[in-house]
């Protein structure tokens, strides 16, 4: 994901560092923070829709999927 498009509160990476597929946070139980802290998810919420629009030109796209597929 560009980072232009949003600003993400947590940026996260799998356990050998590599980036996670698309939407596949959609079915984590939990987050390990350092080698202790564990985050538990107990549900999704809606995606953000900011995405969609092109920074330079406010143009809103509607063919960007919200959801996977």
């Amino acid at each position: 994901m560009d980072f232009t498009k949003f600003r993400p509160n947590m940026v996260v990476a799998s356990e050998n560092g590599e980036e996670v597929a698309q939407w596949e946070e959609d079915f984590w139980g939990e987050l390990l923070v350092g080698h202790d802290k564990r985050i538990i998810l107990t549900e999704n919420c809606a995606r953000c829709t900011s995405i969609n629009v092109r920074c330079h030109s406010t143009l809103y796209l509607t063919s960007v999927p919200l959801m996977g597929n």
